[in-house]
């Protein structure tokens, strides 16, 4: 008791010396440092809640992990989904993954290979032997497309050359030496599936093995590793030389469609292709029916060669679904695309 009490004597005694000791500074010295306590106070309130924010941001990285799977800046791994999605905010895309609602049987189709991909979020819906190697017949004009961009301006003027009149296809059916800029080319060539614009194209510029070239030296740039082309036009090749898969035809089409040209191209359903010399107009009709008989198709690009059978790549759109179909092998690829289709609306859910 007598302790407690000594203490708050003792206690009473500093207090009031303190006080007194204070009391013998100038006001103004008192004043400055008021003003300093209320300073640094203000400071750590408002620091101390921004540090907070920005430390719970995870830490950039950028590494590759012994599992194989290459991890994006924010530590997330990373495949090639990144390709097929649309620029959505995360919340978006988060709310669109198509979730299988309904157990249905899928159909029976004639195709070898099959692939379908939501093109929003990068999510395989269905695949069958979508690694095979198959013969995509003119759906290599997606290649020779954009191999024709990085050479040529679009209203570059080419001469038709008459051994290009000559090849054994589909052709728009230019006359020899007819003078044709390359946009309408383009035209001609992924709307009615030319090969005298395919062979325009790849022989006008730089020799014909060397545009064959960069067009495998592109697929290896889109790391389409299982593919392997041996002309611009999508004709069968010796030994089977002239083959892709599926999934390097993807890969193919989802860059291409990224072309704003390419991409009101394939959507086109008849075009008027003008002649510079001599005048005329070619009017061609779109290859892919289904853009006449399925609602919001929009592309992209059919195939059909002997050892190809019937190949189609099809993109359907809507206000929540973005769908890419790739079949290969096929023996009637609009019946099978539209029941894949079918099947697909009717077992998921957006």
């Amino acid at each position: 008791m007598k302790t407690a009490l000594t203490f708050v004597v003792q206690l009473g005694y500093k207090v009031l010396w303190f006080f007194d000791w204070l009391s013998n500074f100038p006001q103004k010295i008192i004043s400055n440092v008021i003003k300093g306590i209320v300073v640094a106070a203000v400071l750590f309130f408002s620091i101390v809640p921004f540090y907070k924010s920005i430390s719970s941001i995870k830490t950039p990285i950028r590494r590759q992990f012994t599992d194989g799977l290459v991890y994006n800046i924010y530590g997330a791994p990373k495949n090639n989904s990144s390709l097929f999605t649309s620029v959505l905010g995360a919340a978006d895309v988060a709310q669109n993954v198509p979730t299988l609602a309904n157990k249905i049987a899928f159909p029976q189709i004639t195709s070898k290979s099959v692939l379908v991909i939501d093109l929003t979020t990068g999510k395989t819906l269905y695949k069958l032997n979508s690694t095979a190697k198959l013969a995509p017949a003119s759906t290599t004009k997606l290649m020779t497309a954009l191999v024709s961009l990085d050479l040529y301006k679009l209203d570059d003027l080419l001469e038709v050359p008459e051994v290009c009149t000559k090849i054994e296809t589909e052709k728009a059916g230019f006359a020899p030496l007819a003078h044709v800029e390359v946009k309408d080319l383009l035209y001609a060539l992924l709307v009615t599936s030319a090969g005298d614009a395919a062979c325009t194209l790849a022989t006008v510029k730089v020799p014909y093995t060397n545009f064959v070239d960069l067009m495998n030296k592109k697929a290896k740039n889109f790391n389409m590793n299982s593919t392997s082309f041996t002309n611009p036009v999508g004709l069968d090749a010796a030994e089977s030389a002239h083959y892709s898969t599926a999934e390097d035809m993807a890969t193919l089409a989802a860059t291409a469609i990224k072309n704003d040209l390419i991409r009101k191209i394939v959507a086109t359903r008849e075009y008027d292709i003008p002649i510079q010399h001599p005048q005329a107009t070619i009017h061609v009709m779109n290859t892919n029916k289904l853009l006449w008989d399925v609602p919001n198709s929009v592309g992209i690009k059919t195939g059909t060669t002997q050892e190809a059978g019937e190949v189609l790549i099809y993109q359907y759109k809507d206000d929540l679904k973005d769908l890419m179909i790739i079949v290969m092998g096929s023996q009637d690829r609009f019946f099978d695309t539209q029941a894949i289709l079918k099947w697909i609306l009717d077992s998921y859910s957006w």
